[in-house]
């Protein structure tokens, strides 16, 4: 599926996530640099460094590793270092970014907005990192593994409540991600590495029309985006026209119409996917070219008018 159909589905999970999430949000500003910069670059280079092991580039997988130790470095070792040697800019350039932040987040945006969009856009695209097409990304192995690595290990050590609102996120998106994929030409392998086999295009003989249903479902997906985004964005910064023109839907309505618009296409694809014989051409009558009358594929001549039709001829 196109990165903008993820990126729609991530932004509205984000608002869905802090209408509902009640976080508390006080931060310092080692915190604001963990939670708004450092993680979701670690999360990057995480998708990037598998992508780059599954296709044996393990030099370049090095280097991801190597950037996200000098982010951690010049994040938060540097600035203590600074600190301690009381370099007088460096204290009062962190009072003014403090007061500029506690300002920006005051009075312009919420920083739980700012998280939940994030990190929501984030783990919506980013299973299609480098070159989009990991086969482990894609599998049903990778979000319960990841979630488990965010609860009980990022847990232990960052708040609790929080890492468990990040993993949530990542779980919803990267599960809506793997179903707009299922109904597209990429797929998804669900038990990968156990299975090579994608869903739905290897059980698909014409991949035409896998192509034609994700066009008409992009569109479709924009659509029903954009009447979910109008009531939260009223109920977000207090529109009143966008509040009283839709209901605000519930988390669990708008999951369940990701779901069904993920199953709608279904039915078609596997029905026309069907009508293709084994050589993946899709049977179309055979007609004598005399008389434009359907001649049987196993007869070498028209039943109508004895015309002699050729095998290979349609």
């Amino acid at each position: 599926m196109r990165g903008t159909v993820h990126a729609v589905a991530g932004l509205t999970l984000g608002f869905m996530f802090y209408l509902m999430s009640d976080v508390s949000l006080n931060m310092n500003l080692s915190q604001l640099a963990l939670y708004v910069v450092f993680l979701p670059y670690f999360y990057l280079k995480i998708a990037d460094i598998l992508s780059l092991v599954e296709t044996r580039r393990l030099g370049e997988s090095f280097v991801e590793g190597l950037k996200v130790t000098t982010l951690y470095l010049l994040l938060f070792i540097a600035p203590r270092y600074l600190l301690q040697e009381k370099y007088p800019l460096i204290a009062e350039f962190e009072v003014v970014f403090l007061n500029f932040l506690d300002y920006l987040f005051s009075n312009i945006v919420s920083l739980g907005l700012v998280l939940t969009l994030e990190y929501s856009i984030i783990f919506s695209m980013f299973q299609d990192r480098k070159n989009g097409r990991n086969r482990f990304l894609h599998s049903l192995f990778f979000p319960v593994l990841f979630f488990v690595f965010n609860v009980y290990l990022l847990g232990y050590f960052l708040n609790p409540l929080l890492t468990m609102l990040i993993s949530n996120i990542f779980l919803t998106c990267s599960l809506i991600h793997l179903g707009l994929d299922a109904i597209s030409v990429e797929g998804f392998y669900p038990l990968y590495p156990l299975s090579r086999k994608a869903v739905i295009k290897d059980y698909i003989k014409e991949k035409s029309i896998i192509r034609k249903s994700e066009k008409v479902l992009s569109a479709l997906f924009y659509f029903i985006n954009i009447l979910i985004l109008i009531p939260m964005l009223g109920a977000i910064f207090g529109i009143r026209e966008a509040s009283i023109l839709y209901r605000l839907p519930s988390p669990q309505e708008i999951l369940s119409i990701y779901v069904l618009t993920i199953l709608l296409p279904l039915p078609l694809i596997f029905y026309y996917g069907s009508k293709v014989d084994k050589r993946g051409v899709v049977l179309v009558p055979r007609r004598c070219p005399n008389c434009n009358r359907i001649v049987p594929r196993s007869s070498i001549k028209c039943p109508y008018c004895g015309f002699i039709v050729r095998r290979g001829e349609k």
